[in-house]
């Protein structure tokens, strides 16, 4: 095993930490994109060699899997004494046209966009000392053509036509969950928006704080709810404002705007539609 000491020598105080790289086994995850033949791998190839994907979207035709790994440990020590791990980040996009692979990205980052129009705004939680990409608060953002229908901004008179975004900043990792109607704690990341067509009636909405259920092991907290009613012959744009305090439960706050319409749609057209559960 190789040791590599690094000296930081500042201003005020003097610290070394020690790196020790952690030998990864081969997973069969490794390198993913060079063992799935677009145009010819069936959807029963890829689970019968890889299992389940961690998260999927547009009903099964978008399955995203999670080869995360701890590259190293470290130890920071002489005068501040912490330690921890250094994580390697990497997830596998396979899109399947019917049951036929159609595309396959692999991002090695926390986030970024996959090569195919669709994206992972968030989503990693801690598994013991590795990241694991988690199905709750994994946020999957497009700019396809869904996307750009939803952005002319018609309006349906049948149904609830709302648009909701979030503004301020909080962890990326746990992003504010929204329930309503028939949508139970759906993850909304800061670059993306919700475009739900409901039914025209007064409507109950919750927001929640998702890094309880991950930090805490708890249920997600709830931040603010209020009651919605959609006009007839418009669309309505709900913007959620979050507030992060330093710590504990009683730092954090959200409070629920319907903005005009102008202010909604420049903010829309600044995201990335988000792709329901």
């Amino acid at each position: 095993m190789i040791y590599r000491i690094i000296f930081l020598i500042g201003s005020l105080n003097i610290s070394s930490c020690l790196y020790i790289p952690v030998p990864t086994p081969e997973s069969p995850l490794d390198n993913l994109p060079q063992k799935i033949e677009v145009g010819t791998a069936q959807r029963k190839d890829v689970t019968s060699e890889f299992g389940a994907p961690r998260v999927t979207r547009e009903n099964g035709a978008l399955a995203i899997y999670d080869n995360s790994k701890v590259a190293a440990y470290f130890a920071e020590f002489i005068i501040i004494g912490i330690g921890g791990a250094i994580n390697k980040y990497e997830s596998t996009l396979v899109e399947f046209d019917g049951d036929l692979v159609s595309f396959v990205g692999t991002i090695a980052d926390r986030y970024g966009c996959y090569g195919n129009q669709v994206c992972l705004d968030s989503g990693w939680a801690s598994a013991g000392d590795r990241p694991e990409l988690a199905p709750e608060t994994a946020t999957i953002s497009s700019t396809r053509e869904d996307d750009q229908k939803a952005k002319e901004f018609v309006i349906q008179t049948d149904v609830c036509n709302l648009y909701i975004y979030t503004q301020g900043k909080y962890h990326a990792d746990y992003p504010v969950l929204i329930s309503i109607a028939e949508h139970d704690l759906l993850p909304i990341s800061p670059t993306g928006y919700l475009y739900l067509q409901l039914p025209r009636e007064k409507l109950a909405l919750q927001v929640f704080y998702s890094g309880t259920t991950y930090i805490g092991g708890g249920e997600p907290e709830l931040l603010a709810q209020a009651s919605v009613t959609c006009p007839k012959s418009s669309v309505d744009y709900l913007e959620i404002s979050y507030l992060q305090g330093e710590f504990g439960p009683n730092s954090r706050s959200a409070k629920i705007d319907l903005v005009a319409q102008e202010k909604g749609r420049n903010e829309v057209l600044q995201r990335r539609l988000l792709l329901l559960p």
